[in-house]
């Protein structure tokens, strides 16, 4: 037995093989001990496995109890234990461990008990010795790059589902037929505890099971008609218990599209305690100014345009005293975007319109903090005359949850892709140039399909990294980022060349964003490099508008043909395997910015980065 294995990260065995760099530890188990020898000399030869052997079944159990590998190899006919006793073994200690099967053997009925007791791959010994450990190498290394991805997308499924189980608020999606709601298809813990039921109880239900009639028939054809129209419905209901008890609701819902069929995600929140306090606030003056003084949630009443009554909750949520407060505009400590809204929505209720009971705003702090709130309106009369009252709740937490999942959603459905479509695509190239390399009669022919088949494998790398980086983007918290120096990095990391001068004149900025912001600038360099054909020089600065800053990144390159605009940031357009630039707008969107490219024809490329109010800040160099 050949003990030259590498003890890897404790637990399965084959813990991670994405790295372009790593080399692949193999585990080659064959009765046959030339054939074991040949087999390490063609493989390692390669520079790209190192393998250790053993000449039984069991010899090899004993070695991956101890040592780690990223896959095993192993003949069928063996003494004592097959090859097909031997995987079935090792899918109950290490169900992911990549295993091929490479034996003499070529019986359909071998091939196929294989596979069903879940070999990665059947490879047929035969042919020449170079050939058919060439075809070796190549299904080992696209065995272990599968399982890699495969992991990846095991991992993402386990921060959805981590998120999920642990909002705050109960989480829904269930069916939407043209009848009406269907059943749930996934329900996350908090909604099982606080209705009383099992999983396998709910998931026989819809929400006209848990929502009174009389409040479902009041309320069901209006959210459907703004589902319909708008996408997404915020309303109030009431949820009924397993065991009769019922309490109110708010529900935030949203239609998606879900496996060809029309779903609705809903996030509901139990508003018992807010509910409580509003009825508290109508039953009279005085409890209502107590329970104003000391509740959690920040009540607000306006009058005209200014505020009159502020709670000290509303104090500590926008940071501003209740002195400061009232000499402003009610709507002037709502973001830039919603500043319309709110003073449009603020001026019909006290008119006494119909409006939406409550809609949520992102609002800037006194400290120039951003957050998220769900504010709940009301007509009342204040002194004698119309005013408004709004009780509002910080939601920062719950829209970083909602988007959190979302983002999660979309790095599943790309990885997904890539596996299933694009690294499909790869292997099936790579299989093409391993067969027509076995054909070719010359050494010129041979070493040029090898070419191609290192470019495949290249590329197959890159896609990985390419999922490597999405995965990682919105993991980290956002904290102010140095923007003139995260130029410098990336400047550093692309290598533009000795022909092409980068410029920055951004001293003293900085952005609140996720630190991946450095990657976004080096994807704006390369691609000014890559696609600017003749660009010599690159330029950042910044300039200030009414809603904040736009930084600038513009080149002297070849511009950007107008038929190429339309669909610049989607996959498959730009650098990098048609990735950077997607990567580029996902990475700004998830920071609450935005990118548009403003060249005009004849001149070079120009992308305008939209930083909002708040998410930016000029420091003085110490």
């Amino acid at each position: 037995m050949n003990m030259q294995a590498r003890t890897k990260n404790e637990g399965s065995p084959g813990a991670g093989a994405g790295d372009s760099n790593h080399v692949i530890s193999v585990l080659f188990v064959d009765d046959e001990p030339d054939m074991l020898a040949i087999c390490k000399r063609y493989l390692e030869k390669t520079g790209r496995f190192t393998v250790s052997t053993a000449t039984s079944a069991r010899e090899a159990l004993e070695v991956l109890r101890i040592s780690a590998y990223d896959a095993v190899v192993a003949d069928y006919q063996m003494p004592d234990m097959d090859g097909i006793a031997f995987l079935k073994v090792l899918r109950e200690r290490y169900p992911a461990l990549p295993f091929l099967l490479f034996t003499g053997r070529g019986r359909e009925d071998i091939a196929i008990a294989a596979f069903e007791s879940g070999a990665d791959c059947y490879v047929k010994k035969g042919g020449t010795p170079s050939q058919q450990f060439e075809e070796l190498a190549q299904k080992i290394q696209q065995a272990v790059e599968r399982e890699e991805v495969s992991k990846q997308v095991r991992e993402m499924d386990t921060i959805f589902r981590e998120v999920f189980n642990n909002a705050n608020d109960a989480i829904f999606l269930h069916e939407m037929t043209p009848a009406g709601p269907g059943k749930y298809i996934l329900v996350n813990d908090v909604a099982l505890r606080w209705l009383g039921y099992s999983p396998s109880e709910i998931m026989t239900m819809s929400p006209l099971d848990i929502v009174p009639e009389a409040v479902m028939s009041a309320v069901l054809p209006k959210a459907i008609k703004v589902l319909s129209e708008d996408g997404h419905a915020t309303f109030e209901s009431v949820h009924r218990r397993k065991d009769g008890g019922t309490y109110p609701v708010e529900v935030s819902c949203h239609t998606l599209a879900f496996n060809r069929r029309t779903v609705v995600f809903s996030i509901v929140r139990d508003i018992t305690g807010r509910k409580q306090a509003e009825a508290a606030l109508r039953e009279s003056e005085g409890k209502w100014r107590t329970l104003a003084e000391s509740t959690p949630v920040a009540i607000m009443i306006y009058q005209g345009d200014h505020l009159v009554y502020v709670n000290p909750a509303g104090e500590w949520m926008t940071g501003f005293s209740a002195g400061e407060l009232y000499a402003m505009n009610y709507w002037d400590f709502a973001a830039p975007e919603f500043r319309q809204i709110v003073r449009e929505r603020g001026r019909q209720r006290q008119n006494g319109e119909h409006l939406p009971y409550s809609y949520d705003v992102r609002i800037i702090a006194k400290d120039g903090s951003s957050k998220w709130i769900s504010m709940t309106g009301n007509r009342i009369q204040y002194s004698g005359r119309p005013a408004g009252l709004i009780s509002v709740v910080d939601i920062t937490e719950r829209k970083k949850a909602e988007d959190l999942i979302a983002l999660t959603s979309r790095k599943l459905a790309l990885m997904n892709d890539m596996t299933h479509q694009d690294l499909q695509n790869k292997i099936t190239g790579l299989r093409g140039y391993v067969e027509l390399a076995r054909e070719a009669t010359t050494k010129e022919e041979q070493s040029a399909y090898s070419d191609k088949e290192e470019r495949i494998l290249a590329d197959i790398h890159h896609m990985i990294k390419n999922c490597k980086d999405y995965q990682e983007m919105g993991v980290n918290q956002p904290r102010w980022i140095p923007v003139e120096e995260s130029i410098r990095i990336a400047t550093s990391l692309v290598s533009p060349g000795p022909g092409v001068t980068v410029e920055s004149h951004l001293a003293g900025l900085e952005v609140y964003a996720d630190p991946l912001i450095e990657k976004i600038f080096s994807h704006l360099i390369d691609n000014a490099v890559r696609h600017g054909k003749t660009t010599t020089h690159i330029r950042f600065f910044c300039e200030q508008t009414g809603d904040g800053l736009t930084l600038i990144c513009e080149d002297d390159g070849a511009g950007i043909p107008e038929t190429k605009k339309k669909n610049l940031f989607q996959r498959g357009t730009g650098s990098a395997m048609g990735f950077g630039l997607f990567f580029v707008s996902e990475c700004l969107e998830i920071n609450g910015m935005k990118i548009v490219e403003t060249s005009h024809p004849g001149t070079g490329a120009r992308f305008g980065i939209t930083v909002p109010k708040g998410m930016y800040r000029c420091v003085k160099p110490t």
